[in-house]
């Protein structure tokens, strides 16, 4: 599973943002990894008592799924 920060982007990245939209966000999917996706990420992480640290890495992407399994 890849590590997704700052900077990241890609079709990862779309998926992930889809995913926090998913869970409550209102991002403009774009697969650019962004202030506002970061933003998003830690706000995520904080509501799911995750490490806050808005990287999307293992813990927060496993619980992002485990949220959105049908």
């Amino acid at each position: 599973m890849a590590r997704y920060s700052y900077g990241s982007s890609g079709d990862g990245v779309k998926e992930l943002q889809e995913l926090l939209n998913s869970n409550g966000a209102s991002l403009t999917v774009d697969g650019v990894y962004g202030s506002q996706t970061q933003a998003a990420v830690r706000d995520y992480q904080q509501k799911n008592n995750l490490t806050v640290d808005g990287v999307a890495g293992y813990d927060t992407q496993v619980k992002l799924y485990s949220n959105s399994a049908v």
